[in-house]
């Protein structure tokens, strides 16, 4: 019985950590290895410390873009 249980634990901590943060690197591989797309935002509808990560780098790259654009703006 305890075994089994185990097996289960293990594999609700997988969906619910692992799988959320392999998407994150994912989204920040490709804006990194990309275009560099800095539209591109990571998710933070999630109540945990992900989410928190989605929202502080999105307010990061938020103000980046800003000033890309306003750069661009200027010397255009």
């Amino acid at each position: 019985v305890l075994v089994p249980a185990f097996a289960f634990l293990t594999y609700l901590i997988t969906i619910a950590v692992s799988r959320p943060i392999q998407r994150t690197i994912e989204t920040l591989k490709d804006i990194a290895q990309g275009e560099g797309d800095l539209s591109r935002r990571l998710d933070e509808s999630r109540s945990d410390e992900i989410g928190e990560l989605g929202r502080w780098f999105n307010r990061f790259a938020s103000k980046i873009q800003s000033v890309v654009i306003e750069i661009a703006g200027s010397t255009g």
